[in-house]
């Protein structure tokens, strides 16, 4: 893989078809159209970017396939987040999964409790395609013990599952930070199992995937009191563009809009300032 210059998160829409509580994005966008997405800058972008597509849902865009193949047409890597509540099999079909470093597919428990035979479809159709895909799942505190047995489950059935750190507050508690000793023993132990039974390809594949989300828990040094916040990568350039175009990056600083400001001018002000480099700790 050659070096990736620039990581762009890009919030390709905020629409979404569930609606988790305990998601950050805002449930009165859900029910709005998602329409197509502008991508026309991709062809004046000269260096290696990895593109993390996210939301929402990236699969709602309805151009969402024709977006990808341009970024890959240009030389960039991709990577995306997913709900996987949608169908893969046109994308599967037109999309390569050679330059796509990863997609995490989360599962959000209250509603897979009752619809995990779409997921696992879903899944199975794009690793067989080529795509490596991993998936996550929130641990709600109130329904901590039953998930641990959900991946548990699903770890013995072959997907790669790993629990995934609540943030925020939940009945007036700070999480992370108040999973208990024994909580965080079992996530410790639930990941340990996910990475032991991956393939030797796999294991390399999500080693790379722990380098490059933005938004990763700390599983490959298995370390689940992570905090929250924007990880720095150590000083490579970071930015996010919204789905209005807008580029900001760690402490939401605005640099300008995608459709106005051009993507190298914008870059060339994108190195991270704060002394900290492993995690900003500025939402943005």
């Amino acid at each position: 893989m050659q070096r990736i210059d620039t990581i762009v998160d890009w919030i390709l829409t905020e629409r979404c078809n569930l609606n988790c509580y305990y998601c950050l994005q805002n449930a009165d966008t859900r029910k709005a159209e998602c329409g197509p997405v502008d991508y026309s800058f991709v062809d004046n972008v000269d260096k290696s970017v990895l593109f993390h597509l996210t939301g929402g849902e990236p699969f709602l865009v309805p151009n969402l396939i024709e977006l990808c193949k341009s970024l890959d047409s240009n030389g960039h890597y991709l990577s995306m987040n997913t709900n996987l509540t949608l169908p893969v099999s046109k994308f599967v079909k037109e999309v390569r999964p050679d330059r796509f470093l990863f997609i995490n597919a989360s599962v959000h428990y209250p509603y897979r409790m009752q619809h995990m035979e779409p997921f696992m479809r879903h899944y199975r159709e794009l690793r067989d395609a080529g795509f490596f895909v991993y998936s996550t799942v929130v641990m709600i505190p109130d329904d901590f013990d039953k998930i641990a047995d959900f991946i548990r489950e699903h770890q013995s059935q072959g997907l790669i599952l790993l629990p995934k750190l609540m943030r925020g507050v939940e009945k007036g508690k700070l999480y992370p930070d108040s999973y208990t000793n024994q909580q965080n023993a079992v996530m410790k132990e639930l990941v340990a199992s996910a990475i032991e039974n991956m393939s030797s390809d796999d294991r390399e594949r999500f080693r790379i995937a722990c380098e490059h989300n933005v938004s990763i828990d700390n599983w490959w040094e298995i370390d689940t009191r992570t905090l929250g916040g924007t990880r720095c990568f150590d000083g490579l350039r970071y930015i996010r563009i919204t789905e209005t175009g807008d580029i900001v990056y760690c402490d939401g600083k605005m640099l300008g809009n995608i459709k106005t400001t051009g993507f190298a001018t914008l870059t060339q002000l994108c190195i991270c300032q704060y002394e900290d480099r492993g995690l900003c700790h500025k939402n943005i």
